[in-house]
């Protein structure tokens, strides 16, 4: 019917299979391979490439590329492209073909070659005869080959290299080749640069290495004796050599000598020379000099003897004169010293020496180098005149001679013929050793004989000897006076009268022969001391009247000036109780009150009378009795007279004392004094009636006499002093007298005394001058109301600062010192001489005076003490560290010592002028000696505490940096200075100005002392930095307190925004590792607060530590209120904190919540 034809397509599907795929690939290293894969399949199958079994990820476009293409139905071609292999690349790389009928593949191996390489190597140090090696490793493939090889050498017989060993790495088809380089018992020789080689098909390394072979410091050019002249340079030279270099020391007599005249040299890298230079070779340059060379592997020395040529010297003896007498043991003594020894030799010019001349010899090492001392002596037994001459002493060595002279003058002495001034008596030709005898000297008829003694060598004349000598005609006389005395003879009185007449006479004429012996001066003043038991014998008015006028003669002629002498020889016996110008006084002050009781009033007038010499004058005067009812004073000189002196006696005494009242000017009293002063006016005695010569009549208190003296010309600008005579101690005393005032001119001196008796004015001759006086006053009261001020502020800067700068005990110790200094002085200034007119006000300020003056040693001794203990004790606790124990010794020490001496002698706690310790007594030493006692244990004090600083700075005190050293030394000075007002220092200047008399050291203490508080403010309070800082504060505090108080009121013035603070602080201080808690409370007390105003007052203290690191930083209102806004929890960073933080870093974040 039809036909249908149907076609169909058959299509036989079959596995794949390979056509053609890369077996093998070998690739240099860091090379492209690519691997091709053809697969036949029906289905054309699909190709997969995989790496050691794992699918390659064709993502990694950087490392693989696979190209696949159809080329027919059944044929599929891809192509593996990867890049830039290397050892991980190696492996096997496998074509899978697939389809749904099934699977094949196809496997080819990649290998990769590796070019040589070394592994880094360290360089390394062996010390000398151990053993070490080094390994060195080549990586690559194929494996390489390793070598070892030395840089410019061969390997030594104690190098040796192990055979290679070579092990897979893992890392692809790389090996690891390793050989070792032995070093066998090392030898310095060995040290160098060696070279491991790498090498294979592919490519070579090599490494290199630093061996050092380590050895200890030896010395290669040691160091060789030397000798040199003095003063010449010398040098030794030290060459060491060792790995590391080491370093040279020297020392120099085995102590490590703190030289800077020595060089060092690197010659290289192993080898190091020094030089030490002496340019200027001393004997102290003698001794070993050790060169000692050191490095971590040991040490060498090597020493030299320097030993220096020193020029002879020649120390005695000195050019000159030696003297012997004949007959007599002389040594001559040549000492000369040198190096080599010196050769030493004497020898007689013009001449040789005697037999009685004899050498010895002598040598001795000194303590200078090797110089030797010798000494050679040239002794004469029994010294002739023969011997006399010129000796010359000689000390030679190979530098140098030196000769010296010395004449021997060999004395037979004789004193020549001379006449003695004194005593008018030429004295002959005399032998030493022999006296001289002499008529005695003057114009009558004399006993005895006068010796002058010819002694020494050379000879000289001694003082004429007068002891012996006595006129007769006074002898004479004193006898028959003695017969008088107890005679009843009705003639007594024309005999006693032409007995003084005689004498009156005789003194006449021994003065007229210029000098009176010293023997008649005695007997005179025997026979006038029996004048006053004889005159009331005499009953005729006209003999009584001629002996008082012959006796007073015989005074004024033994008072004349030229008797000094015969006054001296009679005070220099020890056997008088009484000066003999003392018993002259007497015996004029008796005659006076006899002239004065010779006074009769007619009519009930006053009555008056004046008898003058040239060297006494009596003045008496009786007053009437209407006068003494209507108080006249008595005024001296009655008469107008050009006198030095003059008195004037109140009514009251007269009242008193009625009757006579005399006046008595004795020109040349020739009474002694210390060395100290000088009597500078005649003596003025003023009688009353019913006295003696040696009683001291007191006046009334309201009635004390006025005495004016004019000095002499040469005393005019020295200290006066009024005094009187005191006859039972035989010395001037001033007690009851007073020095009240200068007059207009330099030379008046005016005096006033509460009793009547002999007075005079004593010149202090080593003292300072009236105008000195006045200027050390005037700097002394300034210095001291500087002081007072000062001590006020340090005292209020402690109390006010006491919690913050000033505290504990030390400035506990430096408030009580300056209380009692405070004290002191303005008593001091207000009432030291305000108060002398008032004898019981004078003594409590006087008291008062010393016990505060005391208080304030006491409490230098309290710095003392606790600078000790604190420097040298620091950690100790014990009593000595308690204020209490400081407030004891400070306030109680001197209690004692002002109660005793207050007890004892308070009549001596005022002077003639100043409320003060007399000198009277010894009272001054209660004040003196606790002062100097506790000025000795705080200068201990002070030199351990400045031995202790230096210890602190000892390093650096040798230090190279001379700049360094002197701030050091400046630091140490200024130390000592700082401590010298609290330790008492300034006052040590006050006792040497006591002792030595000096206007420097006077005017040193007025300033110094005076100004000890205005010190102790400088040192403690102006040089105190936090003062500084406390005083910047107060300055600024009014500024921050309104900025502050600005910003409070801002900050708090809603609840709203203290709500909004609270919840900003909460987040900021979990920010910023605050705890939220603390601030959220703190922020709930800030809500609370007012607002500040000035002066700042606030309830949270923190406000307060804000404000107050605000001033210690300076910050300005802008930038504080730039702080406040930017942090709402007012948060302050480091900048205002840190200041108050000792260690930190201001740098450092540092919070706190105002």
């Amino acid at each position: 019917l039809n036909a249908i034809t149907r076609r169909i397509n058959l299509t036989v599907q079959f596995t794949p299979s390979i056509e053609s795929s890369t077996n093998y690939e070998a690739s240099i290293h860091h090379k492209n391979v690519a691997f091709l894969c053809q697969a036949v399949g029906k289905p054309a199958p699909d190709i997969s490439w995989y790496f050691n079994g794992v699918m390659i990820n064709i993502s990694d476009s950087s490392k693989y590329m696979i190209v696949s293409r159809l080329l027919n139905i059944t044929t599929t071609e891809s192509t593996l492209t990867v890049y830039n292999v290397t050892s991980s690349d190696v492996g096997t790389y496998t074509c899978s073909a697939s389809n749904i009928i099934g699977m094949i593949e196809s496997h080819g191996i990649l290998t990769v070659t590796d070019p040589a390489s070394v592994s880094p190597l360290m360089d390394t140090s062996i010390v000398e005869a151990n053993t070490t090696t080094i390994v060195c490793e080549g990586l690559g493939y194929p494996p390489p080959t390793i070598v070892w090889s030395r840089t410019n050498g061969v390997l030594s017989d104690r190098v040796s290299v192990s055979d290679s060993v070579s092990v897979p790495t893992g890392n692809g088809n790389v090996s690891r080749v390793s050989v070792n380089l032995t070093i066998t018992n090392a030898s310095r020789e060995d040290t160098g640069v060696y070279t491991c080689s790498a090498n294979n098909s592919v490519g070579s390394d090599n490494r290199t290495i630093n061996i050092t072979v380590q050895f200890q410091a030896e010395i290669i050019l040691g160091l060789t004796d030397l000798v040199e002249n003095e003063t010449n340079p010398a040098m030794f030279t030290c060459r060491a050599t060792g790995e590391p270099i080491p370093t040279i020391s020297w020392y120099f007599n085995g102590v490590l000598a703190n030289l800077s005249d020595f060089t060092i040299i690197a010659v290289n890298s192993t080898t190091i020379e020094s030089f030490l230079a002496i340019n200027n070779t001393q004997s102290s340059n003698v001794g070993r000099y050790t060169c000692h060379a050191e490095n971590v592997i040991g040490s060498d020395e090597s020493s030299g003897v320097l030993t220096v040529n020193e020029a002879a010297e020649l120390l005695e003896p000195f050019e000159g004169e030696e003297y012997a007498t004949e007959g007599e043991n002389v040594t001559l003594k040549c000492v000369g010293e040198g190096y080599p020894p010196p050769l030493v030799e004497w020898r007689k010019l013009n001449g040789s020496t005697s037999d009685r001349a004899s050498i010895t010899n002598m040598s001795m090492r000194t303590n200078e180098g090797n110089v030797t001392r010798i000494t050679v002596e040239l002794m004469f037994t029994g010294v002739s005149r023969e011997d006399a001459g010129v000796y010359e002493c000689t000390v030679s060595n190979l530098l140098n001679a030196i000769t010296r002279s010395i004449n021997l003058t060999v004395q037979y002495d004789i004193c020549e013929p001379e006449h003695d001034p004194v005593w008018s008596i030429s004295w002959p030709l005399t032998a030493t050793g022999n006296t001289a005898i002499q008529t005695c000297p003057g114009g009558g008829e004399s006993s005895g004989l006068a010796l002058r003694e010819c002694d020494g060598i050379p000879a000289a004349w001694l003082d004429t000897n007068v002891d012996n000598c006595s006129t007769v005609e006074i002898t004479k006389i004193l006898e028959e006076v003695k017969l008088l005395v107890f005679s009843n003879s009705q003639n007594f009185s024309h005999s006693y009268q032409t007995l003084i007449t005689e004498l009156s006479s005789i003194t006449v004429t021994a003065i007229s022969n210029e000098i009176i012996l010293p023997n008649d001066l005695a007997n005179i003043i025997t026979i006038l001391e029996d004048f006053p038991q004889l005159f009331l014998r005499i009953d005729d008015p006209a003999i009584i009247n001629e002996i008082l006028m012959n006796v007073i003669d015989i005074i004024d002629n033994i008072s004349n000036p030229q008797n000094e002498v015969a006054y001296n020889i009679l005070d220099s016996k020890d056997n008088k109780q009484q000066s003999p110008g003392a018993q002259v006084l007497q015996i004029a002050v008796n005659i006076a009150q006899l002239i004065g009781n010779t006074l009769t009033s007619d009519n009930n007038e006053s009555a008056n009378l004046t008898i003058a010499r040239e060297n006494i004058r009596i003045e008496a005067k009786l007053l009437s009795e209407a006068d003494i009812r209507n108080g006249i004073n008595v005024d001296f000189p009655i008469e107008s007279a050009d006198l030095l002196v003059n008195s004037t006696v109140p009514a009251e005494a007269i009242r008193k004392y009625p009757g006579p009242v005399t006046h008595l000017h004795l020109s040349n009293p020739f009474l002694p004094t210390d060395k100290r002063f000088n009597l500078s006016t005649p003596v003025l005695a003023v009688q009353v009636a019913q006295s003696n010569s040696t009683e001291q009549v007191n006046l009334p208190e309201n009635g004390s006499v006025v005495l004016s003296f004019t000095l002499s010309e040469n005393h005019t600008s020295a200290t006066a002093k009024c005094v009187f005579w005191n006859f039972e101690s035989n010395s001037w005393s001033d007690d009851g007298v007073v020095t009240i005032r200068h007059g207009t001119s330099n030379n008046s001196v005016q005096c006033k005394a509460t009793h009547l008796t002999s007075f005079a004015v004593l010149v202090d001759v080593q003292g300072t001058t009236s105008e000195l006086g006045d200027g050390l006053s005037i700097v002394s009261y300034i210095g001291c109301c500087i002081s007072i001020v000062s001590l006020l502020l340090t005292s209020v800067a402690i109390v006010y600062w006491r919690k913050t700068i000033y505290k504990g005990v030390p400035n506990f110790i430096h408030f009580n010192l300056c209380l009692s200094l405070v004290i002191g002085l303005v008593i001091f200034v207000s009432c030291i001489e305000t108060a002398i007119g008032n004898k019981d006000g004078c003594t409590t300020v006087a008291v008062i005076l010393h016990y505060c003056f005391l208080a304030a040693f006491s409490w230098m001794l309290c710095e003392g003490l606790h600078l000790f203990i604190f420097l040298n004790y620091v950690f100790y606790e014990g009593f000595l560290s308690k204020w209490y124990f400081y407030l004891g010794l400070g306030w109680g020490l001197p209690v004692p010592i002002v109660a005793i001496a207050a007890g004892i002698s308070n009549q001596y706690y005022v002077t003639d002028i100043r409320c003060w310790l007399s000198e009277k007594k010894g009272t001054i030493w209660a004040f003196v000696a606790p002062m100097l006692l506790i000025i000795l244990v705080n200068s201990a004090f002070l030199a351990a505490t400045l031995k202790v600083l230096y210890k602190t700075k000892k390093i650096d005190l040798f230090s190279d940096d001379e700049k360094f050293r002197i701030k050091i030394t400046k630091s140490l000075a200024i130390s000592a200075v700082a401590l010298m007002p609290l330790l008492g220092g300034t006052w040590i200047i006050g006792f040497l100005a006591i002792i030595e008399h000096t206007e420097v050291f006077a005017w040193l203490f007025a300033i110094l002392n005076s100004l000890q508080g205005f010190f102790i403010f400088v040192f403690y309070v102006l040089k105190q930095e936090k003062v500084r800082t406390k005083v910047k504060q107060a300055a600024n505090l009014r500024r921050l307190s309104e900025t502050v108080s600005t910003l409070l009121a801002r900050n708090f013035s809603s609840s709203s925004k203290n709500d909004s603070l609270k919840n900003d602080t909460t987040k900021s201080s979990s920010k910023d590792g605050v705890d939220s808690q603390n601030i959220t409370q703190d922020d709930a007390r800030m809500s609370e607060m007012k607002p500040i105003s000035s002066p700042l007052v606030c309830t949270n203290p923190m406000v307060i530590i804000e404000v107050e690191c605000a001033l210690d930083a300076q910050i300005s209102d802008k930038e504080l209120e730039t702080s406040v806004n930017k942090s709402k929890q007012f948060l302050v960073t480091s900048t205002i904190v840190s200041n108050h933080l000792d260690g930190k870093d201001s740098n450092q974040p540092i919070k706190a919540p105002l």
